[in-house]
């Protein structure tokens, strides 16, 4: 949820606060929306995996690629938000 109310300022409320280039805004609310997305359909899929391994009575492993995937993606939107506000 936070994820996508970033995107909505970002996208919409940060924009208009200051005299930058709208796309620039725009694009990265995208990104934040994207981040959003990430993370509920990642949730739910990881959801029914955690579901299944329980009534299976063992354990799933949450891949390493796909954290080390989210904190890059993560913070290439960190550095690009920055770069926006400067």
């Amino acid at each position: 949820m936070a994820a996508a109310a970033v995107a909505l300022a970002v996208g919409a409320v940060l924009r208009k606060l200051g005299d930058q280039p709208r796309s620039r805004f725009v694009a990265l609310g995208v990104g934040y929306g994207v981040l959003a997305l990430i993370f509920v359909i990642g949730g739910s899929i990881r959801e029914q995996q955690t579901r299944r391994a329980l009534a299976d009575n063992s354990f799933t492993e949450l891949p390493g690629w796909s954290i080390a995937a989210v904190a890059v993606y993560i913070s290439a939107l960190v550095a690009l938000t920055v770069i926006a506000i400067l």
